[in-house]
């Protein structure tokens, strides 16, 4: 399964997220479908500028310490 929003359903988090990480989710999905064919690198490519891929980046990395945290629990 490759869709991040049903993998969050799935993993008991979604309701939990927030409108920001659903935002994120919705940014991330289709880049996470997309790549795993090459016949859409090109697209991908030139849709992810440096300073869009690293504002993904970053909200990526916060949302990875806020998924640890709740597995902490």
């Amino acid at each position: 399964m490759h869709d991040l929003s049903r993998l969050a359903k799935r993993g008991g988090i979604f309701d939990d997220l927030s409108e920001h990480q659903l935002e994120l989710l919705e940014t991330l999905n289709p880049l996470n479908i997309e790549a795993r064919y090459p016949e859409y690198k090109d697209k991908i490519t030139n849709m992810l500028t440096p300073q869009k891929t690293t504002g993904i980046l970053i909200k990526t990395e916060e949302f990875l310490c806020w998924i640890k945290q709740r597995l902490e629990r």
